[in-house]
C-alpha cells in the first residue's frame, strides 16, 4: 500500500475548512515577499529553522476575511508546539506587566 498524501490546508475547499470562507491564498504579492523572506532567511541563518507570518487586512467593504498566512520551513506539529511555547510566554510576561503597572499605581 502507498503512503496516504495529507491535502495541505491551502488547498482545502470551504466544505473542508472548519470555518468555511476563512481561509484563502496569500496574495500574489505576498506569496513573492514570502518567497523571497524564507529564501533569505535560509541563506542568512541555514543552522535555523524560521517561520514568517504575514496578516493581510481585507480591503474596506471587501467580502473576504482577512488572511494570514505563514511560511516555516518545519512541520504543522513542530510549528504548533513553537506557537503554544511562544503564547505560554507571552502570557506570562503580560501577567508580570500587569502586576507591575498594579504596583506601579498603588492598585496592588
Amino acid at each position: 500500500m502507498g503512503e496516504a498524501k495529507r491535502k495541505l490546508a491551502r488547498n482545502a475547499s470551504d466544505e473542508e475548512n472548519s470555518i468555511p470562507g476563512s481561509h484563502g491564498p496569500a496574495s500574489e504579492k505576498s506569496q513573492h515577499i514570502m518567497v523571497a523572506i524564507m529564501q533569505t532567511l535560509k541563506e542568512v541563518y541555514p543552522e535555523c529553522d524560521c517561520s514568517i507570518f504575514v496578516f493581510e487586512k481585507a480591503p474596506a467593504g471587501s467580502d473576504r476575511n482577512d488572511r494570514y498566512n505563514y511560511a516555516s520551513t518545519v512541520e504543522r506539529a513542530d510549528m504548533n508546539a513553537v506557537l503554544r511555547a511562544f503564547l505560554a510566554r507571552q502570557d506570562e510576561m503580560e501577567r508580570i506587566d500587569e502586576a507591575i503597572s498594579k504596583r506601579a499605581s498603588g492598585t496592588a
